[in-house]
């Protein structure tokens, strides 16, 4: 008998030989071909949106460098805008940490790029929040207390970022990318996040109603659009977390 190996038998064929040329002819079917090609295409798929969304992540984080810096040079010592450029650093952080985080091959720096993350959005939140309530009523100052009572919260989070299994329990490497097992203390900083976010809202919302001319029309600006882009970062980076999607 001639095997498709090209080999011949002596004309019996043990157990596992008759296996082996089972699994030949079955690589070489139809359906074995295209669930193979399917498989394949998958890959590509996965690899080509991967690539994209690297790319919108290295664009975004270099137009919040520039954006910061642009708003840093024309602060003119105004606290609002300062606040500004805090959040716009604070997402170029975020948005570098997500990149690294996503293609980094060190576990370690997977971990640190994890936490790098967390503790900018959390910066991201007291500094809108901040912003919202000088920009509401156009304050350039306010009492140094007050300042550090609203960006407290921050060292809170960086202290138990360095707790294992508050904020982050495991990163695990899965075939379609990292997951992080996250902690019992991400609940409590989802409530920092949306608290202050709302919170923000409403001075903006308050400061609109009794405003008047541009003032007003600035206000209404600026609460629609952080209205609409928050809303879309708290569900996809902070409730589709909690519920286990990334």
């Amino acid at each position: 008998t001639c095997l498709p190996t090209g080999r011949r038998s002596s004309g019996i064929l043990s157990h596992r030989q008759a296996l082996n040329i089972h699994r030949q002819i079955v690589a070489y079917t139809p359906v074995s071909y295209a669930v193979g090609y399917g498989h394949l295409s998958m890959n590509i798929n996965i690899i080509f949106m991967d690539n994209i969304i690297n790319t919108a992540l290295l664009v975004g984080f270099v137009g919040y460098v520039l954006l910061g810096f642009f708003l840093i040079r024309a602060s003119k010592q105004k606290a609002p805008v300062y606040l500004l450029a805090a959040i716009s650093v604070s997402s170029a952080f975020w948005t570098l940490g997500t990149l690294l985080f996503r293609i980094t091959p060190s576990l370690s720096s997977i971990w640190f790029y994890n936490k790098e993350v967390i503790f900018a959005a959390g910066i991201i939140a007291s500094s809108f929040f901040q912003f919202a309530i000088f920009f509401s009523v156009q304050k350039n100052k306010s009492p140094l207390w007050q300042s550090l009572l609203i960006h407290s919260p921050n060292l809170i989070i960086f202290y138990f970022l360095q707790v294992p299994n508050v904020f982050i329990k495991d990163i695990v490497i899965q075939s379609w990318g990292r997951e992080s097992i996250l902690g019992y203390g991400y609940l409590y900083y989802g409530f920092y996040i949306v608290g202050y976010f709302v919170a923000g809202l409403l001075f903006l919302l308050r400061g609109s109603l009794k405003a008047m001319g541009s003032l007003k029309i600035q206000l209404q600006y600026v609460l629609l659009a952080t209205c609409i882009t928050g809303c879309i970062d708290i569900y996809f980076n902070l409730i589709l977390t909690l519920l286990g999607n990334y």
